[in-house]
């Protein structure tokens, strides 16, 4: 899934021709597994079956097809890890549906995944948010203790500074010993 993020959003390949791109080796991988799984079913002769199969075989690679062109035209304006969260928030309302329409039990397991997932797309779609905050926190107890512990209130130069700092001390020392 991330590949294809790259090459569209990245390398702005057309989802159209993504979809043929990937056509042509997915449908050697399926033939040869059908093939092989199938027991050579494949080369009977399919003239016998009933014209309605051949309609829903059409409609199902139609279903197939479309299917794919939107998830790259998702990917294309969003993100592939949005696309996978999305797939995940899919999953979680088939167990919620289930258990609506059918009345299957959730056991607590299920619960708690289904916790966890809907907590995890809150946190990823927040993250600015969070992030602000726990700054905002980390200001305000440097403000309030000036003179505590570092460990407490976080660094005081951001982390990718200090390993700058640190890398231009150790080219320096570096140098000096050459």
């Amino acid at each position: 899934m991330c590949l294809p993020g790259i090459l569209l959003q990245e390398e702005k390949i057309n989802s159209v021709f993504l979809l043929y791109l990937m056509s042509i080796p997915s449908f050697c991988i399926l033939a040869i597994a059908a093939l092989a799984l199938e027991n050579w079913a494949v080369l009977e002769s399919p003239m016998h079956y009933d014209h309605h199969l051949w309609l829903f075989i059409l409609l199902s690679c139609l279903g197939s097809v479309m299917y794919n062109l939107a998830s790259s035209c998702v990917i294309t304006l969003t993100s592939a890890v949005t696309l996978h969260i999305l797939g995940n928030l899919s999953v979680v309302g088939n167990l919620l549906l289930s258990q609506l329409l059918f009345g299957s039990e959730m056991s607590a397991l299920s619960c708690v995944g289904v916790a966890l997932t809907l907590s995890g797309m809150l946190i990823y779609q927040n993250c600015e948010f969070i992030s602000d905050s726990v700054d905002a926190w980390r200001a305000k107890a440097r403000d309030l203790h000036p003179g505590s512990r570092e460990d407490i209130a976080g660094p005081s130069k951001p982390i990718n500074q200090d390993l700058q700092d640190r890398l231009q001390t150790d080219g320096k020392l570096q140098d000096k010993l050459d």
